[in-house]
């Protein structure tokens, strides 16, 4: 059994700064059948997103709640996708926040799901998932798109974390479910 946490933005759906109006969700390419496909195999899946626009005063917790629901809409998948839900919205970072590269929500999976830190898999487009999955000693994947302006550096990423980037959800799939083989 694997449990995946995935990032929102820039991996689920499209990077847009302070996100905050459903009418602005655009899935990104592939994360509907990544998602579905996990869900298939039996691989229980998580949702990590920082939201540093509610600490901000940009916008508040329920226009997060509500652009999740029209991502969750828009995979279009007749099941339960998310397991938990976890939007750290502090900034700055408060003592003991969800905000990652904190690792408090994947110790909460860890403890509550009795599974080792291998078992945990983060996938998403930013640095900060990247060293959340290397402080708990897990495994990421990180997420590009082929886009002009990178969050990702391929090069720093592998020298610092030992984690590679893709540039396509669907060969991230492939090589999780490669190795589960």
């Amino acid at each position: 059994m694997r449990y995946i946490v995935f990032d929102r933005d820039g991996t689920l759906i499209r990077y847009k700064p302070y996100l905050h109006k459903p009418d602005d969700v655009i899935l990104t390419e592939g994360s509907r059948e990544i998602v579905s496909s996990f869900l298939d195999k039996g691989y229980l899946l998580f949702l990590h997103t920082n939201q540093s626009g509610i600490g901000r005063g940009y916008y508040k917790m329920e226009d997060v709640i509500d652009c999740n629901n029209k991502m969750i809409k828009l995979l279009d998948i007749n099941t339960k996708i998310f397991q938990q839900i976890c939007i750290a919205g502090d900034y700055p970072p408060e003592k003991n926040s969800y905000r990652k590269p904190s690792t408090r929500f994947g110790e909460e999976i860890i403890t509550k799901y009795k599974i080792q830190s291998d078992e945990l898999i983060y996938i998403g487009d930013n640095t900060s998932d990247m060293e959340t999955a290397f402080r708990l000693n897990c495994k990421a994947y990180g997420i590009n798109f082929n886009n002009k302006e990178q969050l990702l550096n391929k090069k720093n990423i592998a020298e610092k974390f030992n984690y590679k980037v893709y540039e396509s959800l669907s060969e991230i799939e492939n090589d999780i479910i490669k190795n589960d083989i």
